[in-house]
């Protein structure tokens, strides 16, 4: 007990009464064996949780120079602080092991590990040995990292330079970036992903510009950003392959984006405009990984802004992934263009006007539990069985962000608790019923973080912070709490 108290971050709350006492569902429909056969874990990224924006000769990346901008962040907070995790790491690990916790998604910042960010840098001595102290405390508490390189925060030195993935320089420097990273921690980290979510950073930070840089590159920005991401990430893939993993106990892949599109009905043309959004949104990169190539359907609607791969470029890219990793949060209906063959609508309601599942905070995301079974099955199927690492999956809860203070009342999430029990029991299905050869599943996220544009008023974490008490206490939520007892306990470590 005296332990947890010298934590210093409000663990009253690990133990009140009135905290355990309230009830909570039973375990996810997962045989006792699947559960031991993946990897879970949570997650969190550099940008949401690290604050220390200026220590240790860390460059800015583009997020803290779009916040300071007037209306770009809806609470006006910025990344500076966000959740102390550069402080408070170790608070933060022990608490990890408190809960069972045996894995752990972060990401490095580029910027604080090459503050200079292009070829040839130097990088901080600071910043090495952060993450190195980081890395050390998790295998100390018996938590295994896997890092992601880039997750949405780009220096904005190379924003400045040549505007970013726009430029084929990115390639060069990203790989570089990458080189630096797999030498300085490659005895410590085995499991690394090159990229969180291209589509977003494509489509929202290099296309419509909603977020940081801010730039509106419109749809040309938009696929050229994804065409050199993807070289970016096939350089990065062959350096470790051929440098890195001789003994090929490491493994590395992508965080791919993803929302389940349903066919609104039986319909032949909603069919086909769910698989064309899934083509477009998805296939733009997995496709690309896998066979080498964008989809089909992406060459033929996007001609007049997609670049073209050569040869040499898509031998390069085939199979460049050990795992496919995967976000998935939640799905939504799609129908037919009446004369459109390509295109599709998307639709939260069924054709009966039943709304898809219980909406969340985040307007775009709705409880949907068979989602998880029907992308994890598709991508089995489209993609030669590939083992799949789920690395963000999870929702945010009504209202959290205006709740004060760490009374019991501000750490009931039912709507979380509830969709970690569906997708888990859902994912598990797809496991035992399907074939999938799911390995590793990071609950999105461990602790509330600073929420992008939408600052510390949207809340993901299976563990609450105040953010309006100067110390950032943390205190365990309902849903880390059934988390902790159904899944992390009983979660086994894997290398696939």
């Amino acid at each position: 007990m005296g332990k947890v108290w010298a934590l210093g971050f409000a663990c009253w709350l690990l133990v009140s009464p009135l905290v355990l006492a309230q009830s909570l569902p039973g375990p996810p429909e997962c045989k006792a064996d699947t559960m031991k056969k993946i990897a879970f874990g949570v997650g969190s990224s550099a940008a949401q949780s690290e604050g220390a924006a200026a220590v240790g000769g860390r460059s800015p990346s583009v997020w803290d120079v779009f916040a300071k901008q007037p209306g770009k962040i809806q609470d006006g907070s910025s990344p500076a602080v966000a959740t102390d995790f550069f402080n408070k790491y170790k608070q933060d690990i022990a608490l990890m092991k408190s809960m069972g916790v045996k894995n752990f998604r972060m990401s490095i910042s580029w910027s604080r590990l090459l503050p200079q960010a292009v070829k040839g840098s130097s990088p901080s001595s600071d910043g090495v040995k952060f993450y190195r102290a980081v890395f050390k405390e998790l295998k100390d508490n018996g938590i295994e990292p896997a890092v992601t390189l880039y997750h949405w925060d780009m220096p904005q030195v190379l924003q400045d330079k040549y505007q970013g993935f726009i430029d084929r320089q990115i390639i060069e420097d990203f790989t570089y970036y990458a080189d630096v990273a797999f030498k300085t921690f490659g005895d410590q980290v085995k499991k690394w992903t090159t990229f969180n979510e291209p589509w977003v950073t494509c489509n929202l930070q290099y296309g419509n510009g909603d977020f940081a840089p801010g730039v509106q590159y419109g749809d040309s920005g938009k696929w050229k950003c994804g065409h050199n991401l993807l070289l970016a990430h096939a350089n990065a893939v062959r350096l470790f392959r051929q440098k890195y993993n001789s003994d090929k106990k490491g493994r590395i892949g992508m965080a791919l984006w993803s929302e389940w599109s349903e066919p609104w009905t039986d319909k032949f043309e909603d069919k086909r405009a769910a698989q064309n959004k899934i083509d477009i949104d998805f296939g733009w990169f997995a496709d690309a990984i896998h066979f080498g190539d964008y989809p089909a359907q992406a060459k033929k609607t996007q001609s007049a802004f997609l670049p073209v791969f050569t040869e040499e470029e898509k031998k390069l890219l085939r199979r460049s992934y050990d795992y496919m990793g995967l976000t998935i949060y939640t799905a939504k209906f799609a129908s037919e263009v009446p004369g459109n063959p390509n295109g599709w609508w998307v639709r939260t309601t069924d054709v009966n006007g039943k709304v898809v599942g219980q909406q969340a905070e985040s307007y775009w995301l709705y409880n949907v539990p068979w989602s998880i079974n029907r992308m994890l099955t598709y991508m089995k199927n489209r993609y030669d069985n590939p083992y799949i690492w789920v690395l963000e999956n999870g929702i945010s809860e009504k209202g959290e962000g205006n709740r004060v203070g760490m009374g019991p009342d501000t750490l009931r999430d039912p709507l979380r608790t509830d969709y970690f029990r569906g997708y888990i029991s859902e994912a598990c299905k797809a496991v035992e019923s399907n074939g999938v050869r799911l390995t590793h599943y990071f609950a999105w996220s461990f602790t509330d973080n600073w929420e992008w544009r939408e600052g510390f008023k949207t809340r993901f974490g299976v563990v609450r912070i105040d953010f309006a008490n100067p110390q950032l206490p943390r205190g365990i939520k309902d849903s880390g709490r059934w988390l902790s007892e159904h899944v992390f306990k009983k979660s086994g470590q894997t290398k696939q």
